[in-house]
């Protein structure tokens, strides 16, 4: 009858209610995760921004820094000014797309890496045995043909307080791996995490993304490394030395 008609109407409805906010959970999931990089809503951003290196090149005694989007939106010209420095950080990568393309600046023959990923691991919940693993793959990309390539594993950064585990276990993966292969191991975690192990507030105002200040602190801590990178560096013909 009418009454089982319109009961059966609001069981639809609400199925299909349901089903929709289920699809905008995932979507919503998807775009806070390490995983929206491969995704196809994304995959074109991805895609342009490789094309774009392979058309600036790295060129032979770059220093290169590779990583995510901290590496990405790094104002590395003005950070280090005057010095032969490349930006190959990619907004939301992760150890997964990094080793897809480490390949290519390893052939370049940079002067040197510096090397950050895994805040998008941990935000994707990719387990940490995985995470090690894959960079351990791309120090082997880097080193295989230049064994001594001048590599610094930079750590991951302080996040919200509910990551806090999950980074400092992925750190001390970072630093056992940098010193099995006699590597630099860059802890940069110590100098932006605050009281309660978080991110402090003066660097971010996200508990992720890095303020000014944030990068101001990044540049201090990698100037004596970079520094002593290009000092063992041979300028090339008619280049004075930094």
């Amino acid at each position: 009858g009418a009454s089982g008609d319109a009961k059966l109407n609001r069981i639809l409805a609400t199925s299909l209610l349901l089903n929709v906010l289920l699809v905008a959970a995932i979507v919503v999931f998807a775009a806070f995760t390490g995983f929206f990089v491969q995704s196809n809503v994304l995959d074109p951003l991805y895609e342009r921004q490789v094309s774009v290196f392979e058309s600036f090149p790295v060129e032979a005694g770059d220093v290169v820094f590779v990583g995510d989007t901290l590496v990405a939106a790094a104002p590395l010209e003005e950070m280090f000014p005057g010095l032969p420095v490349k930006n190959r950080g990619i907004v939301g990568d992760t150890s997964k797309g990094i080793l897809e393309r480490i390949e290519t600046i390893a052939m370049a023959d940079p002067a040197a890496v510096a090397l950050m990923v895994g805040t998008f691991d941990v935000l994707g919940g990719v387990p940490r045995r995985e995470t090690i693993a894959r960079v351990e793959a791309i120090l082997d990309g880097l080193t295989r043909e230049r064994p001594d390539l001048k590599v610094a594993v930079l750590s991951v950064l302080p996040r919200d307080i509910e990551a806090v585990q999950s980074v400092e276990r992925l750190n001390a993966g970072y630093a056992d791996l940098a010193a099995a292969r006699d590597l630099a191991f860059i802890d940069l975690a110590s100098d932006y995490r605050g009281a309660n192990g978080a991110i402090a507030p003066r660097f971010s105002n996200d508990g992720l993304h890095l303020n000014g200040a944030g990068y101001e602190k990044w540049r201090d801590r990698l100037m004596p490394w970079l520094t002593r990178v290009l000092a063992t560096v041979e300028p090339a013909a008619g280049t004075p030395a930094p």
